[in-house]
């Protein structure tokens, strides 16, 4: 009897440590979706060129659902149809192991001022470390219809580590000067593995499992008794 009793108890350990380690990895391998507001969290940069030659800012891991960027652009123009301000933004970020970005999409709401008949930006989206050619994608804030669906044919992007960098823009403005302002969200969907159970969920299994255990003992060492001869 005490050997069947120390099997049961071997064994409702090992499945409770397998359950609890289950849990652990789920918890390191998931991030948690990211909802980055540049105007809360800090200015996106760099815009294109060298200098200043220094990434993308990065947002993190994504996590498995729905992330967001939501941010400010713009492009303003003096006389001489130079700029003379100018705020255009890229970021980077990371898919975590198991999963993949399943979709990209860029939504925006676009103001003019001055006799503008045109503008639009450049992006491309690189892998971490860089592996040419890299998909570029053109938005044109006059002719799109918002939300744009992004980079449709690179897609799905495996676990790693890549950029949304904004390459230019262009306008066309007669005359000067002329400023175009977007307020935009990047929707980053994420898909991975089915869920495991979360590790407050998976406490309450392992309680219930435990006491259904020591029930199950228990019944074992009546019937044991009623065994015994008198």
């Amino acid at each position: 009897m005490r050997s069947c009793t120390l099997k049961l108890l071997a064994s409702a350990a090992n499945f409770f440590f397998s359950v609890w380690l289950a849990g652990l990895i789920s918890g390191t391998a998931s991030a948690a979706v990211i909802n980055y507001d540049e105007s809360v969290m800090g200015e996106l940069g760099p815009g294109p060129g060298c200098p200043p030659c220094t990434p993308p800012t990065s947002i993190g891991t994504l996590g498995v659902g729905t992330n967001t960027v939501k941010g400010h652009m713009f492009s303003d123009f003096g006389a001489n149809a130079f700029p003379v301000a100018t705020d255009l933004d890229s970021f980077s970020f990371g898919v975590p192991a198991g999963a993949m970005l399943e979709e990209l999409s860029f939504a925006f709401s676009f103001s003019k001022s001055g006799a503008l008949t045109d503008a639009s930006i450049g992006y491309a989206l690189n892998q971490i470390p860089p592996v040419f050619p890299n998909p570029n994608q053109a938005v044109d804030f006059f002719t799109a219809a918002s939300p744009v669906a992004m980079f449709s044919g690179a897609l799905p992007l495996s676990s790693g580590s890549y950029s949304l960098q904004e390459t230019g823009g262009a306008m066309v403005c007669n005359p000067f000067p002329c400023r175009w302002d977007v307020d935009y969200v990047w929707s980053l969907v994420v898909v991975g593995p089915a869920a495991i159970p979360e590790p407050s969920s998976l406490s309450l299994i392992s309680a219930s499992l435990l006491a259904g255990a020591v029930v199950l003992i228990g019944r074992r060492r009546v019937a044991g008794s009623l065994r015994r001869p008198k």
